[in-house]
């Protein structure tokens, strides 16, 4: 005769057998991957803006549950969570979408995510204990297969990164739905108010807290290393395995306790959010071992939570309460860094403590009894067949990933060359000009440039909105680069990242003086330089990111505490490379206050804003521009500088008066601040200058010198080889279609175009009047996106600084009273009604000197 405990045992192991074990840890794959992958969609486009746009509505996904208070719906979903879970793959399949329509991304992005969320929480709410507790526990190994995954690309999620992953992805949630259709999950009868008096109401919030605690912090393994200054790898390892822990320690009733609450709950939180404020308590390491604390405490209660809230009285009431609060985590998450753009941002400003404790309490709704020692009627029970997955993927798929990333992360250079090519780029946090992920190519294009220090601003990736991203750490491992990332996230900047084929031996990050605007970020590090083959010297490379325009206090002691910082190295003599985003036009006001501390310019033209190269007691050798029109709508500046030896030394400090201008090209002049170089005229801004070009040169009586002009070349091939070394990869030269005494004509279609997401842009570099210019035109593709306001014209200098001051004109081909016509500074015409004439590229451009 079979006793009733026999009974139990076989029906537990008929529910926990491996293939649903696997099934429901393959749906939690996916749905983790939906709900990391739907922010960093939806961002792209306030990312755009700089504001709210409207699809922010598509993060209300996550409150989809709250419908399940209707008990038809909780009964279907319990019944049939096959069905919702192939519904769900459609958000896998946007990823095929074309990338014109990023749109349609996010739409089928928002309905998967919401078809996969009603089949995974209606099996939490709606079956018998046993399979209830299953599904939970597959919902949080299938988190564990996302940071295997993301750990082995390095951050990235393969799923909406590789056609074959996506398809592998597809193939594997079809056939876990198929398996959910061969199971029969008979919904647990909905206890009477008698028998659930002691469940409270608001018990059924604590999954959101628990949920958005794992989305927070838990989705890759180097979220909390970045958040308290720590390089993400290998210390992620120890993530994994506190999670893996606080997942085998929900088998103890002691996790529904007050004790444990206030120890790993609150003291993690404690200790991890002391890294958010403006002093240092603790140590990294110490800040550090608050977030395993935190990844202990969040994986022990999901079990009880989930219990506690299919058990609830009034259910509806907290599943609501819970589901908005989601929301406004979310967002809230968003408000700590982009406050500046957000109205009412001053509210959450940095308000990272607050949401760090906001959510550990959130959590602790759903389960925490006020008992130091509580009974649970139904304890958690997770069955061999559990144990015997948590331990297969540890030590089948998580290790050997780690194996092969310990492997790769020790792959550093062998030999570093001896001159200094670097690469400043505006990243824009991985977007490519789609919405997609630009950070493989990112790689491919430094590689192809062949640079060995990288200097990135908008890097920092590790929030829920941008999928918890580490670019710095993806491109270092795929350049097998040195790298620094600084200040940490817990500090609300957009991130500042150095990248170097040579070794780092010293770095501090720094936050500059913000305080009405953006937090600016700021890398002040030193590398191991080879100046020959048996010598090195240490140079100091500086990266960082000013905030905005408007912003003019920011600017002023931002720009005044970097020119503080340059002159200290200036005054040491150190060899010193400064490459960031400084926020000001070239030859005006901050660019002018950084010069005057003691840095050169790499390049003497007014073409350029907000990127700079500057250099000082180094050897300048070369300059210019990368364009990667559907990578990103920033150009890339490449430079390159030597460490000068003895002989060039002694140059630096010779006179070479005798020598003509011809002579002059390509050597380090000795000059002094804002005056004539010997016969050539210069904007030099420093005591030394590579002389790249020389404007106005008395000794040859020529209005150009080239760059070593060959024997025999003549100064007009010379001088169109210089400007499209300026230009290469971006523009051509061109000629206008018509040209008479002050007044040149061009039509749109005469010139060279670069596809964007939202424009067309249309250049050109041309000769008039003595000099090189550079006309671009904007013309929008979409009417009506917020960052559209009509069609853009400007003129500013391709070489040299003479700002253009005469008039532009947008004329309609047939109908002459429509034109507009503006003038002055660097030239510069919009224009709203001509926005979207179907035969714009006969529109006629006319520019009067």
């Amino acid at each position: 005769m079979t006793s009733k405990y026999d009974k139990k045992t076989q029906q537990v192991a008929s529910v926990w057998n491996v293939s649903g074990v696997l099934a429901d840890s393959i749906g939690g794959l996916i749905c983790w991957s939906l709900m990391t992958h739907l922010p960093v969609d939806v961002f792209f486009y306030p990312c755009v803006k700089m504001a709210f746009t409207g699809w922010e509505i598509f993060l209300f996904s996550y409150a989809a549950p709250m419908l399940l208070i209707f008990p038809f719906l909780r009964r279907f979903t319990a019944r049939f969570p096959g069905i919702f879970r192939l519904i769900s793959l459609i958000g896998l399949c946007s990823f095929w979408i074309d990338r014109d329509n990023h749109e349609h991304r996010i739409g089928l992005g928002g309905v998967g995510l919401i078809f996969d969320l009603f089949g995974t929480f209606g099996l939490w709410v709606g079956s018998n204990k046993e399979r209830r507790e299953r599904a939970v526990f597959g919902f949080l190994i299938g988190n564990l297969l996302l940071l295997s995954i993301r750990l082995f690309a390095v951050s990235l999620n393969p799923i909406f990164l590789y056609p074959a992953a996506n398809i592998a992805a597809n193939v594997l949630g079809f056939l876990a739905a198929i398996y959910l259709f061969t199971e029969t999950n008979v919904p647990e009868p909905r206890a009477t108010p008698s028998h659930t008096h002691s469940i409270a109401w608001y018990r059924p919030a604590g999954i959101f807290g628990c949920m958005f605690l794992t989305h927070f912090l838990f989705t890759y393994t180097g979220v909390v290393s970045r958040w308290v200054e720590l390089p993400p790898f290998p210390h992620g390892i120890i993530v994994f395995v506190a999670l893996a822990i606080g997942l085998i320690v929900s088998n103890f009733a002691f996790v529904d306790s007050i004790w444990w609450f206030l120890v790993m709950g609150i003291g993690g939180a404690t200790l991890f959010a002391s890294a958010q404020g403006n002093h240092e308590i603790f140590s990294a390491e110490v800040e550090f071992a608050g977030g395993i604390m935190l990844a202990i405490y969040n994986y022990s209660s999901w079990m009880s939570t989930v219990r506690n809230t299919a058990r609830a009285h009034n259910f509806g009431r907290g599943m609501v309460f819970g589901a908005v609060t989601y929301f406004i985590l979310v967002l809230w998450s968003v408000y700590v860094v982009a406050y500046k753009f957000m109205e009412g941002g001053w509210i959450l400003r940095e308000r990272n403590i607050s949401l760090t404790f906001a959510t550990v309490l959130l959590s602790g709704l759903g389960h925490v009894t006020f008992s130091f020692f509580p009974r649970s009627q139904e304890p958690t029970r997770i069955p061999k067949n559990g144990f015997y997955v948590l331990l297969a993927v540890s030590a089948f798929v998580f290790g050997p990933i780690a194996g092969y990333r310990f492997q790769n992360f020790n792959l550093k250079p062998s030999q570093a060359p001896t001159n200094i090519k670097t690469l400043v780029w505006a990243i824009h946090f991985g977007y490519d000009n789609y919405g997609g992920t630009n950070i493989p190519d990112l790689g491919r294009v430094m590689k192809e440039n062949n640079v060995n220090i990288v200097g990135m601003v908008e890097t920092d990736a590790s929030r829920i909105v941008m999928e918890n991203r580490d670019i710095v750490e993806y491109l270092a491992e795929d350049l097998h680069f040195y790298s620094d990332f600084g200040s940490s996230t817990a500090q609300n900047t957009w991130g500042c990242g150095l990248l170097s084929q040579f070794p780092i031996v010293k770095s501090d990050r720094i936050v500059l003086p913000s305080p009405e605007g953006e937090l600016a970020c700021l890398i002040d590090a030193y590398v191991q330089v080879n100046s020959s083959a048996s010598n090195s010297e240490l140079v100091n490379v500086i990266v960082t990111h000013f905030g905005n325009t408007e912003d003019t206090l920011d600017l002023d002691l931002q720009s005044a505490a970097l020119a503080k910082l340059v002159a200290s190295k200036r005054d040491k003599g150190e060899r010193s490379i400064l490459i960031g985003y400084l926020t000001s036009e070239p030859y005006h006001g901050h660019w002018n206050r950084i010069i005057q501390s003691g840095l050169q310019d790499t390049i003497d033209s007014y073409d350029r804003y907000c990127l700079y190269s500057l250099y000082h007691n180094l050897q300048f050798q070369d300059f210019y521009r990368v364009d990667k029109g559907d990578i990103s709508d920033t150009e890339a500046q490449v430079a390159t500088f030597a460490i000068p030896n003895s002989e060039n030394e002694k140059k630096l400090a010779g006179k070479h008066s005798e020598k003509t201008c011809q002579e002059l090209i390509g050597d380090v002049v000795n000059c002094q601040a804002n005056t004539a170089c010997g016969w050539c005229e210069t904007l030099t801004r420093g005591s030394c200058y590579t002389l790249e070009y020389a404007d106005g040169c008395k000794a040859a009586n020529a209005t150009w010198v080239g760059k070593h002009i060959p024997s025999g070349e003549s100064e007009e091939i010379s001088r169109k080889k210089f400007v499209e070394k300026q230009y290469q990869n971006q523009l051509q030269l061109r000629s206008p279609v018509q040209v008479e005494n002050n007044q040149v004509t061009w039509t749109v279609q005469d010139f060279v175009q670069k596809d964007y997401l939202f424009q067309n842009f249309y250049s050109a570099i041309f000769e008039a009047k003595g000099s090189y210019w550079k006309i671009r035109v904007e013309v929008p593709r979409k009417r009506g996106h917020p960052s559209v306001r009509g069609v853009g014209v400007y003129v500013i200098p391709a070489v040299g600084n003479k700002a253009f001051s005469g008039q532009i004109s947008l004329q309609h081909p047939t109908d002459t009273s429509r034109v507009i016509t503006k003038s002055g500074g660097w030239g510069f015409c919009t224009v709203q009604d001509l926005a979207y004439h179907s035969s714009f590229d006969s529109f006629k451009i006319v520019l009067k000197f």
